[in-house]
């Protein structure tokens, strides 16, 4: 344990214990008399007197100062007349928060050191950091790796970074100084080029496919509603969909955005709505519970682009990938406003998708290619993130940014127009990326995909053409539905 964790402990316990009055207590002899504490230190009553009559002395010398066993006190060896000598409280270093400093002469009340008291102390390695204590930023001294946030301890300093490495910050490779002391931008990876930052490489490149093929899906999911306009209020061909809440937003044909509410009913009639519910899903198997469109409104939206631009939805605005940037429509004075420019070249193929990460406040793209961008607004320019691989479909036609509800992680969801998968990406604290699932239907339905969006009972919602169906459950609920891990 470390001297900062063990005073800590030690304070904790004492302040406790004194707090809560532990410890044997005896009278002093009779009305009047003070309370004797374990240690045998005395706490007078309210005359602040104890009674001579029945004193027996507990200490040898007057004006002795000493700390209370606990090391509570500060306690005091005091005459009381006409011939004792007791212990009484002198300070109740407790009271402040403190213990008794037994080394000072005389002892003392005292604050016992921490990580943020502004002295070298304990065993840090410097001043309230490294050892116990949270570690130590660059240029501090150090003792080992774990005394460093960059975990790079040499000559006894702590390092920014490995000289010589590399990383990638937006489109810049950058390169840690000889001296490991600061990053130096070295390449500018241009997208005009067809190129994007790859730091263990340490070189501008274009991007490979990550992640598995469809020839090795690591988990499944399932259809649970088809709509189109032979069972259904639908009002025309729906390209790209988006959902919130119990309603689904449908790109009609890049002029008019169509709202539709979705009910679902206890339709096995056992009481409960159970939206995972499906022959084929062996946690939630059953019949599947019926799902009623209901037809809301009509928001008429000139997208001015290709009639499958993609929408994301909040309470007050339909976002929309239009012609040249992301636009924002205003669902109340039908006001547009321009969000975001688009690139006008450097990627692959016609820009075809768009997400939103609710967490980091980034836009995301996706090309035809099955390119994947971000938008760093710091920087103020769009970067080259992932490329997955061809999911037996001729283009990529969806995707989405949910947040797992259990973990807070972010997840970029793709998939191509033809396909009946789900790639599932994450970016790590390296910044790298992972493929960290690749969802099939449990059997495919063979229905294209003209758009994707997320939310209806915890759903992905996808236009095909004539046609809206929703599709989920399975292994996807894990990361789009909140569960208790003790109940799994």
């Amino acid at each position: 344990m470390s001297v900062a964790r063990g005073w800590a402990w030690i304070l904790g316990c004492c302040l406790a214990m004194a707090f809560m009055g532990c410890g044997p207590r005896a009278g002093g002899g009779g009305d009047g008399d003070g309370t004797v504490e374990g240690d045998g230190t005395v706490t007078s009553d309210a005359s602040g007197l104890v009674d001579a009559g029945t004193c027996e002395s507990n200490c040898d010398v007057e004006g002795d100062i000493v700390c209370s066993i606990m090391g509570t006190r500060v306690k005091r060896c005091s005459a009381v007349p006409p011939d004792c000598l007791r212990w009484e409280v002198s300070q109740d270093c407790a009271s402040q928060g403190q213990l008794c400093d037994a080394s000072s002469i005389p002892p003392v009340c005292f604050s016992p050191p921490t990580c943020s008291d502004g002295l070298l102390n304990q065993d840090e390695t410097e001043v309230d950091c490294g050892g116990g204590c949270p570690a130590c930023s660059a240029g501090a001294d150090c003792l080992a790796p774990e005394d460093c946030e960059s975990g790079l301890c040499e000559n006894g300093v702590c390092l920014l970074c490995a000289p010589g490495s590399y990383r990638c910050v937006g489109n810049w490779l950058e390169l840690c100084a000889t001296d490991g002391m600061s990053w130096q931008q070295d390449t500018h990876c241009d997208m005009e080029a067809g190129v994007g930052c790859d730091a263990e490489a340490g070189a501008c490149h274009a991007l490979t496919p990550l992640g598995n093929d469809p020839s090795n899906p690591t988990g499944w999911y399932y259809q649970f509603a088809f709509f189109d306009s032979s069972n259904s209020p639908l009002q025309g061909n729906i390209y790209d969909v988006d959902a919130l809440g119990n309603y689904v937003f449908a790109n009609r044909d890049g002029q008019h955005v169509d709202v539709y509410e979705v009910t679902l009913l206890d339709s096995d009639g056992d009481g409960d709505l159970e939206p995972n519910q499906h022959p084929d899903n062996l946690d939630h198997q059953g019949p599947i519970e019926e799902r009623v469109l209901t037809y809301i409104q009509t928001y008429d939206i000139p997208i001015s682009r290709l009639a499958a631009a993609e929408l994301y939805i909040t309470t007050d605005t339909i976002f929309y990938l239009g012609s040249g940037a992301i636009f924002g429509f205003d669902r109340v004075t039908s006001a547009v406003t321009s969000i975001v420019n688009m690139p006008a070249s450097g990627y692959s193929g016609s820009y075809e998708t768009m997400g939103f990460n609710e967490v980091s406040g980034a836009w995301f793209f996706g090309t035809r290619d099955r390119e994947v961008y971000s938008y760093d607004a710091l920087l103020g320019e769009w970067v080259w993130e992932v490329k997955y691989p061809n999911l037996a479909g001729s283009h990529m036609d969806g995707m989405e940014v949910v947040v797992d509800p259990n973990t807070g992680t972010p997840y970029v969801y793709v998939t191509d127009m033809t396909s009946d998968f789900i790639g599932q990406y994450r970016e790590d604290e390296d910044g790298k990326w992972t493929q960290h699932n690749l969802f099939q239907y449990y059997q495919p339905q063979g229905t294209v995909v003209e758009g994707f969006g997320f939310g209806t009972l915890n759903h992905f919602w996808c236009g095909g053409g004539s046609a809206l169906y929703e599709v989920g459950g399975g292994d996807l609920s894990q990361y789009t539905e909140s569960f208790d891990p003790t109940n799994q």
